[in-house]
């Protein structure tokens, strides 16, 4: 055990530090009084009475719920479809989709879309029917694919949704492949 003390020395108590003497307080000086600085009241005017026309040189900004950019533009009725959705206007974003549709019936976007409010409906057949013409268009609409999927599993064709969901993650694979490596080519 000698060999032990010798290895570990024990330590020598240190003596105590010398107290720490204390300064004597200065005189008492009064601290300045905070200064708090309050907001400035400013006028707020009151805004213009509507105006029957819009001022020289501004324009008017219509209200995208009753005009449409172009008549004449499938595209214009789309966009309109999706206000009226935001806005809960299910059945009124439909007809415009609808309107669409009849207008330029190559637009993919337009018939997925109305097949969502559709199934917000609970119309599953047209809903089904949208989402299949949109895959015709569009053969890699992944989400179409999945919608889809969900309609064809509520209706109790688990083979039909067990292909939509395949195919619905093999595109989203096949797009994630291609972003992570550029020079990916799929297998034919």
């Amino acid at each position: 055990m000698d060999w032990l003390k010798k290895v570990f020395k024990p330590k020598e108590e240190a003596a105590p530090p010398p107290p720490v003497q204390k300064k004597p307080a200065p005189p008492s000086v009064p601290s300045p009084k905070p200064v708090i600085q309050r907001p400035t009241a400013t006028r707020v005017k009151a805004a213009p009475p509507p105006a029957s026309k819009p001022a020289e040189g501004t324009k008017s900004r219509p209200n995208p719920e009753t005009r449409v950019a172009d008549p004449k533009d499938a595209r214009s009725y789309l966009a309109r479809a999706l206000t009226r959705k935001e806005r809960g206007k299910i059945d009124e974003a439909i007809a415009d989709l609808t309107r669409a549709i009849q207008m330029n019936p190559q637009i993919p976007q337009a018939y997925h879309h109305r097949a969502v409010m559709r199934q917000a409906r609970g119309l599953f057949d047209e809903a089904i029917a949208d989402y299949t013409k949109a895959i015709e268009l569009k053969p890699d609409y992944s989400e179409a694919f999945s919608n889809r999927g969900v309609l064809r599993e509520r209706k109790g064709d688990a083979a039909g949704a067990k292909a939509d969901y395949s195919k619905s993650i093999e595109i989203e694979l096949r797009l994630a492949l291609s972003r992570e490596y550029p020079d990916y080519k799929p297998e034919a």
